[in-house]
C-alpha cells in the first residue's frame, strides 16, 4: 500500500479547496442579490473544490490507498463549462438560457454510463485500472471516449462565453463587463491548462508542476470571487440590467403616479438622506415610503435609468464630495468620510468615487474646487443631477 503524504503544494491546494467548500455553500445559501445566480456560482465552486480535493487525493497517495474513490469526480468535467455558462446568464439577464436542461445532458450521460464503474469497489477498480493499461480492456476504450468528450465540452463552452462576452452591451456597468472579462478569461485559462494537461499525458511528457496548472487555476477562481465578493459585493450578486422597461409592461404604476413617486423619493434623498445607512435595502426605502419594492423599483430604474445601487451611490458620493470639500472634515480621514457616507469599506467607495468623478477621493480634496461647481461638471451627465440642480 503506498505511503499517503502531504507536501507544501498539496497541502496548499487542500486548504483551497476547504475554503471553496466554505465560500460555495455560504454563495448556495446567500439571501442577496439574485439568488438563482448565486446557487449557480455556489455550486461551480464545490465543483472546482471537489476537483481539487480529488487532485489532492491523487498526489498525496490517499487515492492509490483508497481506490474506491476513483473516477467520482470525472463526471465534474462536463458541468464546468454549462454552470458557468448558466451563471453568467442568470447574473446579466436575469434568466437562464433557453432549453438549458440540454446543456446538462452530457453530465448525466456520463454519470449513468460510469455507475457501474463507481460502485465496482475498491479491489475490483483496481484490477480494471490494472487490466486497462496491461490489455486495453472496455474501460479503457470507455475513458478515451470520455476524455475527448471532457476536452471537446470545455473547448466548446470556451468559445461559446468569449462570444458571449464580447456581445454584451451596454446594459450593465463597466465594473460588470469587467467581472464577466475576468470570468471568461479564467475559463479559457482552465481549459487551456486541462486540455494540454490530457495531450501532454498522452504525450508521455506529463509532470507534476503541469499537472498542478489546473488546480492552480480552479484555486485562482476560488480565490478570485472570494476577494472580488469581500471588495465589491455587488459583483458578485449580480447586477439589474438597464434595460428593464418590458419587465413593467404589465405594471399598474401610471405616468402621474410614476412622477409624484419620483418626486416624493427626491426629496425624501435630500431631506432625510436615508443613503446613509450603509445597510439600506430597497425594501428599507419602499417601507419608508409606504410603496410595494416593485413600484419603488420601477421609477428608479425607467425614470432615473439607474439601478437601486447606482441611485444610493450617487447620493453617496454626492455627499461624499461636501464632506472632502468642507473646511471642518479638513482632518478626517477618506476611511471616516467613506463610513460616514455609508460605505461599508475604502476599497469600495473608493472604487465607486473614481467611477463617478473621474479622479480618487484623495485628489478630489486636493483640488479643492468648489462644491456646487465640481458635482455640475462631474454629475452632469446622470439623471440624478438635472433633477437635483436643475
Amino acid at each position: 500500500m503506498n505511503a499517503i503524504n502531504f507536501d507544501k503544494w498539496t497541502s496548499l491546494f487542500l486548504i483551497a479547496g476547504i475554503q471553496g467548500l466554505f465560500l460555495g455553500f455560504l454563495l448556495i445559501f446567500s439571501a442577496r442579490g439574485n439568488k438563482k445566480a448565486n446557487r449557480i456560482l455556489g455550486t461551480l465552486i464545490l465543483a472546482f473544490s471537489l476537483m481539487i480535493g480529488y487532485y489532492v487525493a491523487f498526489w498525496s497517495g490517499l487515492l492509490h490507498a483508497h481506490a474506491g474513490i476513483y473516477g467520482w469526480t470525472d463526471p465534474l468535467y462536463l458541468i464546468f463549462g454549462p454552470l458557468l455558462f448558466f451563471y453568467l446568464s442568470q447574473w446579466k439577464d436575469q434568466q437562464l438560457p433557453k432549453r438549458f436542461e440540454f446543456h446538462l445532458l452530457p453530465f448525466f450521460i456520463h454519470v449513468l454510463i460510469y455507475l457501474p464503474f463507481l460502485f465496482s469497489g475498491d479491489i475490483a477498480k483496481r484490477q480494471i485500472i490494472n487490466e486497462a493499461y496491461h490489455s486495453h480492456n472496455l474501460y479503457f476504450y470507455l475513458r478515451i471516449t470520455l476524455e475527448i468528450t471532457w476536452n471537446l465540452s470545455i473547448l466548446i463552452y470556451s468559445i461559446v462565453l468569449i462570444r458571449m462576452q464580447q456581445k454584451t452591451n451596454l446594459t450593465i456597468s463597466s465594473s460588470g463587463k469587467l467581472w464577466m472579462k475576468l470570468m471568461v478569461y479564467f475559463f479559457v485559462g482552465y481549459s487551456f491548462s486541462t486540455i494540454s494537461y490530457f495531450i501532454l499525458l498522452h504525450a508521455g511528457l506529463i509532470n507534476v508542476e503541469r499537472d498542478y496548472a489546473i488546480s492552480g487555476m480552479m484555486a485562482a477562481f476560488i480565490y478570485l470571487v472570494g476577494y472580488l465578493g469581500f471588495r465589491q459585493p455587488e459583483l458578485i450578486h449580480g447586477f439589474q440590467n438597464q434595460k428593464t422597461a418590458p419587465r413593467y409592461t404589465r405594471s399598474t404604476l401610471t405616468k402621474e403616479k410614476s412622477m409624484e413617486i419620483k418626486e416624493a423619493l427626491i426629496q425624501l434623498m435630500q431631506n432625510e438622506k436615508p443613503f446613509l445607512e450603509s445597510e439600506l435595502k430597497i425594501q428599507d426605502l419602499a417601507s419608508r415610503m409606504g410603496l410595494s419594492i416593485h413600484h419603488l423599483s420601477q421609477v428608479i430604474n425607467d425614470h432615473l435609468q439607474q439601478s437601486f445601487p447606482e441611485f444610493i451611490n450617487q447620493y453617496r458620493i454626492r455627499e461624499a464630495c461636501r464632506l472632502l470639500t468642507d473646511p471642518r472634515y479638513n482632518q478626517e480621514k477618506i476611511l471616516g468620510i467613506a463610513f460616514d457616507t455609508g460605505f461599508g469599506n475604502k476599497a469600495t467607495f473608493n472604487a465607486t468615487f473614481r467611477k463617478i468623478t473621474g479622479m480618487s477621493p484623495s485628489a478630489y480634496r486636493q483640488n479643492s474646487v468648489s462644491d456646487e461647481k465640481h458635482l455640475h461638471e462631474t454629475l452632469r451627465s446622470t439623471k440624478i443631477e438635472s433633477d437635483l440642480i436643475g
